[in-house]
């Protein structure tokens, strides 16, 4: 990973140096949570995507009548 430091950030790092070190961590921390909080919420939203494709088909859906005939069927293969 690239790290690039504008006048912006050197100035932050900066103050964030004076700090005490328990406010340095605890931003540390805050930070973290951050990052990891939109990486997950990243995950969630690709794992979605996938999982809609997955279930794409070209077909159209079954009708109302195709589903009931269905359900009768399966019905049938489980209670005889």
């Amino acid at each position: 990973m690239e790290k690039v430091q504008t006048k912006n950030h050197r100035e932050i790092l900066q103050n964030v140096l004076d700090w005490p070190p328990h406010q340095q961590i605890d931003l540390a921390h805050e930070l973290l949570k951050i990052a990891a909080s939109k990486k997950r919420d990243s995950q969630r939203q690709e794992l979605f995507e996938q999982a809609v494709g997955l279930l794409a088909t070209d077909e159209p859906p079954p009708t109302d009548e195709e589903i009931a005939r269905i359900l009768e069927e399966e019905r049938m293969k489980k209670y005889g």
